[in-house]
Formats: structure tokens, C-alpha cells, sequence
């Protein structure tokens, strides 16, 4: 499998299971919320949530290690990010500018751990990652209600909703990204030797 094979690979897999896994660790204990929680259930969000983002930035990393810093400090830095970033604005504005939000954050936390890092690259994960949840976002809306439904509702149906955003958003950043990452390796002489080199 080639370099944006596994780059695809990596999103999918990453955003299924840390998204997927989200809530299941953030209501499964603590139970659902509505507009405010419990200091439990903020406890329960920022571990869930930053336990996601690790998870989703450790898998791109993994697929590409010639263009990220190694090392826990990148993927620690990508776990605050996305957290403040998720739980600050839902408590500021709320759904969906949280997920759109999340996946800025995603994007710009990749730009940041980059070996070689330019003002481009950086603003093209961030861009490429913000698409992705905009367009996440703009398919799980319409139907949100209607998947939660359909498997039941309460935990069940928060599970599967959260699920569909971790498919989604891990298929459109892994389409997206690879057109920034092009990009990126095309102007880094390093990776482009290790890709070429297979």
C-alpha cells in the first residue's frame, strides 16, 4: 500500500475508533447531558475526548513518520488542542460548531508536529481537516435525529451518531488531507526521498 493508501487507512481507522469510542467513554459512566454537565460529566468528556484526538492524531502520524516530530509531546499537544477546542466551544455555542471546531483543531495539530514546518502547510491540514468536518457535519445533520432513532436512542443511539462521525470524518480528511499532504511531500526533500524509496 502506497504512502496515501495508509494515509486514508489511518483516518478512517483513527476517527472510527477514537470518535466511536467518545461516547461511550464521555456518557457511558456519567450518563447523557443536555445543555450543562456535571463536574463527572466534564471529567468524563475531557479524558474521553483527548483520549479520541490521541488516538486520531497517532494513526496519521503513524502513516506518514517521515513528515511528523516523534515522540508522546506532539501527540499529548494534539490531545489539549482538540480538547479546549471541542469543550470550549460547546460550551460557548454548542452543536455543531464543537465538531467543526474538533476538526480544525485535528488538522492544525498535524501542521504543528511537521519536521518541516511552513505557514503553507500548516494552513493546509488546517483547511483540508476543516473541510472535512464541514462536510461531516453537513451530512450527519440532516439525519442525526433519525440515526439516533433508529438504534434506539439514548447511549445506543449517541454511540452510533458519534460513530457516523468518525466514518464520515475519517473518509473525508482521509480524501481531503491526501491533497495537502501531495502538496507537502512534493515540497519536502526528505520525505519525498523516504516515499520514493518506497
Amino acid at each position: 500500500m502506497n504512502i496515501f493508501g495508509r494515509w486514508f487507512v489511518a483516518n478512517v481507522a483513527g476517527m472510527t475508533i477514537g470518535l466511536g469510542s467518545h461516547s461511550f467513554l464521555a456518557h457511558g459512566f456519567t450518563g447523557l447531558h443536555g445543555n450543562t454537565m456535571t463536574p463527572a460529566q466534564w471529567i468524563a468528556h475531557i479524558v474521553s475526548f483527548g483520549l479520541a484526538a490521541a488516538i486520531i492524531f497517532f494513526c496519521q502520524r503513524k502513516s506518514v513518520p517521515a513528515l511528523f516530530q516523534a515522540g508522546v509531546g506532539p501527540v499529548f499537544r494534539a490531545s489539549a488542542l482538540a480538547t479546549l477546542a471541542f469543550l470550549g466551544v460547546w460550551s460557548l455555542v454548542g452543536i455543531p460548531f464543537d465538531i467543526l471546531t474538533a476538526f480544525l483543531a485535528f488538522g492544525l495539530s498535524l501542521g504543528l508536529a511537521l519536521r518541516n514546518r511552513t505557514t503553507q502547510a500548516v494552513l493546509a491540514l488546517a483547511g483540508t481537516a476543516a473541510c472535512a468536518g464541514i462536510v461531516t457535519v453537513g451530512s450527519g445533520l440532516p439525519i442525526a435525529s433519525k440515526l439516533m432513532t433508529a438504534f434506539g436512542g439514548g447511549l445506543a443511539g449517541d454511540a452510533t451518531l458519534w460513530t457516523y462521525i468518525g466514518v464520515v470524518g475519517g473518509v473525508s480528511s482521509g480524501l481531503l488531507g491526501s491533497l495537502a499532504l501531495r502538496r507537502i511531500i512534493a515540497n519536502d526533500s526528505v520525505a519525498k526521498a523516504k516515499v520514493a524509496a518506497g
